[in-house]
């Protein structure tokens, strides 16, 4: 959780980046708490090799972004 905060912590320092497609690929588990925070920074594409809660799938539909999760050596979940 602290490495995803310190980045979009970088993003609001730098808002060069504002405007730039950006994607976010974590080990975490994504709940729908820390998937707001990530959607307030403008990230629309979030991976995660964990699990991801029913709600977070859920706002991010709501939201149109993607997220993907489970992701393996040849295999992943994609929630979009």
């Amino acid at each position: 959780l602290n490495n995803i905060l310190k980045i979009l912590g970088y993003l609001m320092k730098n808002p060069e980046l504002d405007h730039q497609p950006l994607l976010l690929m974590t080990s975490s588990r994504i709940h729908s708490e820390l998937l707001k925070i990530i959607l307030k920074s403008g990230i629309k594409n979030i991976i995660t090799r964990a699990t991801v809660t029913y709600q977070a799938i859920e706002l991010a539909k709501q939201n149109q972004n993607c997220l993907i999760g489970f992701v393996k050596n040849d295999r992943y979940t994609k929630f979009c």
